[in-house]
């Protein structure tokens, strides 16, 4: 699902969320000897219609037919672009569990971008490192919440620049009851359990609270010590 008033820079990121293409890996073209598209324009100002045939340019070389709602058929071929300056991002909603209290710990990590990338390019590297949907992230300077189209270079972000990084965090009335069921091993951790998790749906490590007996369990304790069969 798009929208006229998105970017070419949001459906590069939707492109990469449904089909695992790198965002930055991608070029999108209205024919086949266009030009690229610039990830500031819009689909209104381009004059892109429900039907519309974007060409998608990256590589390896394939070709796929993708239907949405207005985007109908993309082609791709080999076409790639390097990220070359390394910025750091603040994730400000991180939260983790010391001593039985949720505690609000702010982590730190760099990221590889281009000057001339947009700030939905950013949160599609980061959805491409941490799993993260960039449809859910907010992205700060100290002063303000950056917009989609605005590039790095006009926030005058440069080598270093840091950025804070907020997304909804995941509460329990969001919740209802069920049953997960995973294989372990007898000398597996609580760590390994939440990684297992994890991957099996899609929440984070550190959002887990694995609880036995009234007790919450620590991430180095052992299936097997805590009478878990």
């Amino acid at each position: 699902m798009v929208h006229r008033r998105n970017t070419i820079g949001v459906i590069k990121a939707y492109i990469q969320e449904e089909k695992q293409i790198a965002f930055k890996k991608q070029k999108l073209f209205m024919s086949m000897d266009g030009e690229v598209l610039s990830d500031e324009e819009t689909l209104r100002s381009l004059g892109i219609k429900k039907g519309s045939t974007l060409i998608l340019r990256y590589a390896p070389i394939t070709q796929i037919s993708i239907k949405m709602l207005m985007l109908c058929s993309i082609v791709k071929d080999p076409c790639s672009l390097s990220r070359t300056m390394q910025i750091i991002i603040h994730d400000d909603t991180y939260k983790d569990f010391i001593d039985g209290t949720t505690k609000k710990c702010r982590i730190s990590y760099t990221l590889m971008v281009a000057p001339d990338d947009t700030i939905v390019a950013v949160k599609a590297y980061i959805q491409e490192q941490t799993g993260l949907s960039f449809k859910n992230q907010k992205l700060m300077n100290e002063v303000a919440v950056l917009r989609d189209r605005q590039t790095l270079v006009s926030l005058e972000i440069k080598k270093g620049s840091s950025l804070i990084l907020r997304y909804a965090p995941i509460s329990n009335d969001k919740f209802t009851s069920c049953v997960i069921n995973v294989k372990v091993q007898h000398g597996d951790t609580i760590g390994d359990l939440k990684a297992i998790l994890q991957e099996k749906t899609g929440f984070r490590f550190h959002k887990h609270i694995l609880m036995y007996g009234g007790q919450i369990l620590a991430n180095e304790e052992r299936l097997s010590l805590t009478m878990i069969n």
